[in-house]
């Protein structure tokens, strides 16, 4: 039922599909060489699990308060929708990451430092 006429990526059959995805694996390791010092992709993999957390709950927050202004919500405004939704998940996974992750690691690393000495 997986590759039947009726399924929406039946165009995974295709040559350039199956390229596409050669090509992906093959640049990932060369992209991880590239990338694995750097801060900002170390600050975003820091993200991963609060945007993880609250993609949700920032989406029913703004759906709430877009139902409480009387706003409706048409196909014209999805993109806008989509990226609002993103930015406000990112600044809460940040809020998230600076006011809970950071002091618990700190305090994780205070006490493993005392059980070493």
């Amino acid at each position: 039922w997986i590759l039947s006429d009726s399924w929406a990526y039946d165009s995974l059959n295709q040559p350039e599909d199956w390229a596409l995805y050669l090509l992906t694996m093959l640049a990932i390791p060369p992209l991880f060489a590239l990338t694995k010092n750097s801060k900002l992709d170390r600050f975003l993999g820091h993200l991963s699990y609060p945007v993880y957390l609250g993609h949700m709950l920032v989406v029913k927050v703004m759906l709430d308060v877009m139902n409480l202004q009387g706003w409706k919500l048409s196909p014209n405004d999805s993109l806008d929708y989509g990226a609002l939704a993103i930015i406000f998940t990112l600044l809460f996974a940040i809020v998230l990451y600076v006011s809970v992750e950071k002091p618990i690691e700190a305090i994780r690393k205070r006490y493993k430092q005392r059980g070493a000495n």
